[in-house]
């Protein structure tokens, strides 16, 4: 993959992650049912914010095979979540997947910087 590429293609993973989390925020807050749920739902937007702008700032263009299999991962994550948009059943299970879809943007927008 060129490395003009990769910028783009890393850079879309994390702002998938971001504003599918923003966009949704207001849904996903009034399906929690414990204030637990809605501090770690905030926190979970504030840190997918915080790497989203921070990646803005950096040239994500490596490609190498970790950071490719990462922003798979990330892919994967934000598919998933999306999913579960659609029902929104387990507010407990979406919060599970959007933390693993937090961590893994955070690691790519590191691991990705050239």
């Amino acid at each position: 993959m060129p490395a003009s590429n990769a910028d783009a293609d890393n850079q879309q993973a994390i702002a998938d992650t971001f504003f599918t989390l923003d966009r949704n925020f207001s849904k996903l807050y009034a399906a929690c049912t414990t204030d637990a749920q809605r501090t770690q739902l905030t926190a979970l937007r504030d840190g997918a914010r915080d790497t989203f702008w921070a990646a803005q700032a950096k040239n994500l263009s490596d490609s190498h095979d970790v950071v490719v299999h990462l922003r798979e991962q990330l892919n994967t994550a934000n598919s998933q979540v999306a999913g579960q948009l659609q029902g929104l059943v387990q507010i407990v299970q979406v919060l599970t997947l959007i933390a693993e879809a937090v961590k893994t943007a955070a690691a790519l927008a590191s691991l990705a910087a050239a």
